[in-house]
């Protein structure tokens, strides 16, 4: 029994220490349409088909999204390509040149305006509970905090106010902890491309977590099994 314990012990370590890989699904050179939403969010972005299948009847589920360039406008007949699914945008606007400045991924000249995490936590916050809150007002606090044209100041500290029930201050909200809820959630930028690979937009993405296992888990999870087989086998023996 002693053997079976600690046999079991070492395999869980080894399982946390390969940890799990979490994705969205949907990738570059996938084909999307976008169509205005049903209710949720402002947008929804629908994977026509899988880029390697063109013919392919399946469709994957809706995505609800909210735009991250306000001057960057796309149609909804259209299909577009995923450029890439990053963290940062690859059109449009100024990196590091939101209202509170505080990118710890800016680097000078890279040209990669990366998703702020109060960004990030406006659509974390809203996913969570849509019905308390206006799809335009996140959809214009969005922009103001990715320093759109289109940004509406008051929306961004209303939508705050309401999230966390405290009177916006601008050090308040600069200051504020907002990656604790991000740790339950995959929120990514997807930058799409007409078929020149010409930028059109870039839409914000994101999912809660679901755990998938990496191949390395996988190879521990069946060496794992393997060796608590091995060792009933030889307590059988006895």
């Amino acid at each position: 029994m002693k053997k079976f314990i600690t046999a079991g012990l070492l395999f869980g370590l080894m399982f946390l220490m390969a940890g799990s890989a979490w994705a969205l699904p949907i990738a570059k050179d996938d084909i999307i349409k976008m169509s205005p939403t049903d209710s949720v969010a402002k947008y929804k972005m629908t994977n026509q088909y899988p880029a390697s299948d063109q013919n392919s009847p399946d469709y994957w589920d809706k995505y609800y999204t909210f735009c991250l360039e306000s001057d960057i406008t796309f149609w909804y007949s259209g299909t577009f390509k995923v450029g890439s699914v990053a963290d940062y945008a690859t059109s449009g606007g100024t990196d590091n040149a939101g209202p509170y400045n505080d990118d710890p991924n800016w680097v000078s000249g890279d040209n990669k305006d990366y998703i702020s995490n109060q960004t990030k936590w406006a659509f974390a916050s809203y996913m969570d509970k849509s019905s308390a809150y206006s799809a335009d007002m996140v959809q214009n606090a969005i922009w103001w905090l990715e320093d759109e044209t289109d940004g509406v100041e008051s929306d961004w500290k209303t939508f705050f106010t309401m999230v966390t029930n405290l009177a916006y201050d601008y050090d308040l909200a600069k200051n504020y902890d907002y990656t604790s809820i991000l740790a339950g959630w995959d929120i990514k930028a997807v930058n799409l491309v007409k078929w020149n690979n010409y930028d059109i937009q870039t839409q914000l993405v994101g999912s809660k977590y679901n755990p998938v296992p990496e191949p390395a888990t996988m190879v521990l999870f069946g060496i794992g099994l393997l060796g608590i087989a091995g060792m009933g086998r030889k307590r059988t023996s006895k």
